[in-house]
């Protein structure tokens, strides 16, 4: 009787354990849908190899029309970057950004069109925890740019990363058709 009690208990986790594995494994081999255009540009100029020269650790998925990556995040309360609302103050969010102590939070977003409309707003803001780096590049030949959010930690030490970055995503503007 005590023995079929303990089986009665133990059934159910291996049931449990047994089911969960194998959802597990069948995510592993599931294809994650990925825009084409956004893969030819990651293997024309791999954004990663330049992440993991600063960010080994690094952890990335390329998603659809969004490629992302991030190492030694953290999430924080921060004022929304927005217009303001009538009282003139903006509203609390949650965002997820780099640890002080270094860290580094990044979304590319492919989106048709052009950047321009969106060019007034690209540059650095920084905000209470981090830099956040706003920037917009067309890529020309394709109909397309990207939207790139990147957050560093405030200080020097990430000055070399953002430069080896930006100059990365500018790299992109020639005629992807041409190829010039």
């Amino acid at each position: 009787m005590h023995m079929s009690k303990i089986a009665q208990m133990i059934l159910p986790i291996f049931v449990f354990v047994t089911a969960g594995s194998a959802v597990l494994s069948e995510e592993k081999n599931q294809s994650i849908p990925v825009d084409p255009k956004l893969e030819a540009l990651n293997k024309f100029r791999p954004v990663l190899k330049t992440v993991k020269k600063f960010y080994p650790e690094a952890s990335s998925i390329l998603f659809m029309q969004n490629f992302h990556f991030e190492d030694s995040t953290r999430l924080y309360v921060e004022s929304a970057i927005t217009k303001l609302r009538a009282g003139g103050e903006s509203f609390l969010e949650d965002v997820r950004g780099p640890k002080e102590e270094g860290g580094v939070w990044c979304d590319i977003f492919l989106l048709e069109g052009s950047s321009k409309r969106y060019s007034r707003a690209e540059g650095a803001v920084e905000r209470r925890h981090f830099v956040e780096h706003k920037i917009y590049q067309d890529l020309h030949g394709i109909d397309h740019h990207l939207h790139v959010t990147l957050r560093v930690p405030k200080g020097a030490t990430s000055l070399g990363f953002v430069k080896e970055f930006k100059a990365l995503i500018r790299s992109y503007s020639h005629d992807f058709v041409t190829d010039k």
